[in-house]
């Protein structure tokens, strides 16, 4: 996971004009049986304490999205959402969040009561409101 989430970074950072927009990344996740919302909401905070703890935590955010009315068969129970100014930040963040095996741990909690297939990377640019 690791190493596919360095390399979308990358490609994100070389992209012409990411580094100017801003970067959400979507993970979308199926709680496993007998898991639910209350574990979600417990991992929570166990994951903002890694965040909290890099430079990063001031330029970054997160969301939990779930669906309320979809016309899509098997869609996630939820997506796991984050936001950084631009691709140089999520690749800034992403190294310092994996570094010294504080990501990772956190992944594995993760794990425990949801399985996240899904890992997308979307660039926005606001033009006007």
């Amino acid at each position: 996971m690791r190493i596919v989430t360095v390399v979308l970074a990358f490609a994100l950072v070389a992209a012409p004009s990411a580094a100017f927009a801003e970067v959400h990344e979507f993970y979308g996740c199926t709680f496993k049986e007998g898991r639910g919302t209350a574990d979600l909401d417990k991992w929570l905070p166990t994951w903002k304490a890694v965040i909290d703890k890099t430079k990063m935590k001031d330029q970054f955010s997160a969301e939990v999205l779930t669906p309320q009315y979809d016309t899509a068969a098997n869609l996630p129970d939820f997506f796991f959402m984050t936001t950084t100014p631009n691709a140089n930040a999520l690749g800034s963040e992403l190294n310092e969040y994996f570094e010294g095996g504080a990501g990772n741990a956190v992944g594995v909690e993760l794990n425990k009561f949801a399985k996240c297939n899904a890992a997308l990377y979307w660039s926005r640019k606001v033009y006007g409101k």
